[in-house]
């Protein structure tokens, strides 16, 4: 049962011919586009094969209270019984099994991956789908995501292939724990974890991905040591998430005004609604910070850095104040406003 929910991720839903479990030499098999899996159910299973509803055939079995339920393969399809009650599930047509084909699992070459290559796909997943550049950009040991107001930025221990993955079949891989190895062909990404499972998601085209000038981006933003830097304090989190209810509307984005000073920070917000003031000191005053900087920064993605790290550094550039919120083999780089653009 639990084989057959992790399965449940690669399939359709409703009246759809990928809204399947497709059995075969002791695996289950589902597939939807973007995502698909395969399952090691055991040498016990090998006597099922064919395709038969998903959806319907998970939601059955999970409804019997006995410790055993019989599956039997009849010519039509595949029978269920326990006690008194009997369900024949038919035959599909065999459209998953001929995608799995199609992907020839056989002729890939794996390499194997080391424990962070899921932290990094979890640090760069930003959860925005409606940008030109959406996605997680992996090459080789570098993985990073940038939208309009910030880039992330991890550096693994070891190579992790070369594509780009969108950001729902990154959300799908990341429901799974345990990777091992990974190969990669034209069209997918493959994952194969420590019990056997094997997992896909399609690439996304990356021949228009300006990757270097990310990159060259991202380096001339990194913090040097003469530029101010420290640790938020925990209560930073806190005052910014009050401050975000009366945000600043600057053109569609809501910000919240910072002032970093040696002894506080100030955090200002305001609309026509009602205006908001908070000032927090630090738990250990930053180094390098001579003079008060002031930055906007857009209030979700400020949250959204802070569950990442508190460390920070700040980075003038062209006139801009950039925050940098620093760990210890990676970075998010948030977008810097003036009070005018």
């Amino acid at each position: 049962m639990q084989s057959l929910q992790k399965a449940l991720v690669g399939s359709e839903k409703g009246e759809f011919l990928n809204n399947a479990f497709s059995f075969k030499d002791g695996y289950v098999h589902t597939f939807k586009d973007f995502v698909a899996l395969s399952i090691s159910l055991g040498d016990e299973f090998k006597f099922l094969r064919g395709s038969i509803r998903a959806t319907e055939f998970y939601s059955l079995l999970s409804k019997y209270t006995s410790e055993k339920v019989d599956l039997e393969v009849t010519e039509k399809g595949i029978q269920v019984s326990s006690g008194r009650s009997k369900a024949t599930f038919t035959f599909l047509e065999e459209s998953v099994l001929k995608q799995v084909d199609n992907m020839a699992l056989h002729t890939l070459t794996w390499m194997a991956l080391q424990e962070d290559f899921r932290d990094a796909l979890s640090y760069c997943l930003l959860g925005v789908r409606e940008y030109n550049l959406e996605g997680v950009r992996v090459n080789d040991r570098v993985v990073l995501a940038v939208d309009s107001k910030r880039m992330n930025y991890y550096e693994m221990k070891a190579g992790g292939g070369n594509y780009l993955l969108e950001e729902k079949v990154v959300e799908e891989l990341l429901k799974f724990q345990d990777y091992a190895f990974l190969a990669q062909n034209e069209q997918r990404v493959f994952i194969k974890l420590r019990d056997g499972t094997v997992i896909s998601g399609r690439r996304k085209m990356d021949t228009e991905y300006p990757l270097e000038k990310i990159v060259n981006t991202i380096n001339a933003l990194c913090p040097v040591e003469t530029d101010p830097k420290g640790v938020l304090p925990t209560s930073f989190k806190q005052m910014m998430s009050r401050a975000a209810v009366l945000s600043i509307d600057m053109s569609g984005l809501a910000v919240v005004k910072l002032t970093f000073a040696q002894e506080s920070i100030y955090a200002e917000s305001q609309r026509s609604t009602g205006k908001f003031e908070e000032r927090i000191d630090w738990d250990q005053p930053p180094t390098g910070l001579d003079t008060p900087l002031t930055v906007y920064l857009e209030s979700t993605a400020a949250m959204y850095a802070l569950e990442k790290s508190r460390t920070f550094a700040v980075k003038s550039t062209d006139g801009f104040q950039r925050l940098v919120f620093l760990g210890d083999n990676c970075k998010c780089f948030l977008a810097a406003y003036t009070g005018e653009k």
